[in-house]
């Protein structure tokens, strides 16, 4: 799995909003379908499933884009990015 950065960095950028805007939706999709093939680790692929099944319906509550924030620190911490 690459760019986990990459994926903390959108979720921030919509924290520092109150709206949740199609433009963000399309971004978090778009991260995850160029990632879903490089999910090696089991934790890799579970956070592959969660973001499509909280983004789903091109709608993202604020409160799943906090813990997606908290899930993807967490596997950056434990499995690393390998976005060099």
């Amino acid at each position: 799995m690459r760019n986990i950065n990459e994926l903390l960095s959108i979720i921030r950028e919509i924290g520092c909003t109150d709206c949740i805007s199609d433009t963000d939706i399309l971004r978090l999709q778009s991260w995850t379908d160029r990632n879903r093939n490089l999910a090696f680790e089991p934790k890799q692929s579970e956070l592959i499933t969660w973001m499509d099944s909280v983004i789903k319906g091109r709608t993202l509550e604020k409160e799943n884009a906090d813990a997606i924030v908290k899930r993807g620190s967490e596997l950056l911490e434990e499995v690393g990015d390998n976005s060099n």
